[in-house]
């Protein structure tokens, strides 16, 4: 069956700086066989000049560009959030502005999301790109029908957020992007999974993800503050999944105990602010189904070192 092109499909690309990768993905972008199309770019507040001026030469009546500017920066999560705030499309997509697309690849992820109503998201397989060969996104070769608890996989998610196209219905439901600037797309999953877990894998190399470029937009700069701010998605996703059917699968408390107890000891190890600390232990007790009073004590006025080794022992007995 030929695919009915009238549905807007919206592709959001978030940026900073990075400018010469950057056309790269909107060229990727251009070159697309679906239509209609609208652009929305993201300045995430650049340090380098931008001109995109020249972007606005290929408007045409099934392709529209907006170009936003965020006052200071707020982080891939939050921009995407800025664009997808201002979009328009029966289909979302989020493009990270190092990684680009085959250009088939609209075309094929809204059939299949035509194809199968049912399914919240499509995604394709990834080939991960380095100057010194190519290779695929571990697992990507396989076929899986649902967010969770694949998600979950000790080797991370077989999709890239770049691979995927989103219907417009979960998106609305899934609600807005988290601020944090790392696991930020893995709590969006999670997320979207409880909305609606099911979705759809096209088994065609069509998202090309660069493994080499060095300047992310997430601008963590060091590695307590990268420990922080997954903790921080973490947290999020506990909280969330613990109102959802799947607080009661034995293997997702599993894994999210280990998650918890993991982010509070990796703080202690950098003297990481208490108070979140206290938060994620906190949540831990929600999902064990107990409660250590102690050890909620101890993580407020013992030093960190002490914290670490206690966060660990818990957990080799969680």
């Amino acid at each position: 069956m030929e695919l009915k092109k009238d549905k807007l499909v919206s592709v959001i690309i978030p940026f900073f700086n990075r400018l010469d990768l950057l056309m790269s993905s909107i060229e990727s972008v251009l070159e697309q066989t679906y239509r209609p199309i609208e652009l929305i770019l993201v300045d995430d507040n650049s340090t380098e000049q931008v001109n995109l001026s020249k972007i606005n030469g290929f408007r045409s009546k099934d392709l529209s560009v907006k170009i936003l500017r965020n006052k200071k920066n707020i982080g891939p999560g939050s921009s995407r959030e800025v664009g997808r705030l201002v979009a328009k499309g029966d289909y979302l997509t989020y493009l990270d502005s190092d990684d680009f697309w085959h250009k088939n690849f609209l075309e094929k992820l809204v059939g299949s999301l035509e194809a199968n109503p049912e399914c919240g998201m499509a995604y394709s397989k990834t080939l991960l790109i380095r100057s010194t060969g190519n290779y695929l996104r571990n697992k990507n070769d396989k076929v899986f029908q649902n967010i969770i608890p694949i998600i979950f996989d000790v080797h991370g998610r077989p999709w890239a957020t770049s691979s995927c196209v989103w219907r417009r219905e979960t998106v609305n439901k899934i609600g807005p992007w988290s601020s944090a600037r790392i696991w930020e797309d893995y709590e969006y999953d999670v997320r979207a999974a409880i909305c609606n877990n099911k979705i759809i894998h096209v088994p065609e190399v069509l998202f090309y993800m660069n493994m080499e470029s060095k300047q992310k937009i997430s601008m963590v700069k060091n590695t307590k503050s990268m420990i922080a701010e997954k903790a921080k998605s973490i947290l999020s996703i506990a909280r969330h999944l613990r109102k959802s059917p799947f607080f009661k699968d034995s293997d997702i408390r599993k894994r999210i105990v280990y998650y918890l107890l993991t982010s509070c000891a990796a703080l202690s190890d950098f003297h990481a602010d208490k108070s979140i600390i206290k938060d994620l232990f906190k949540e831990y007790n929600f999902w064990k189904g107990s409660h250590i009073p102690v050890v909620g004590i101890m993580a407020s006025v013992a030093p960190s070192k002490i914290n670490s080794k206690l966060f660990r022992k818990i957990r080799q007995f969680s």
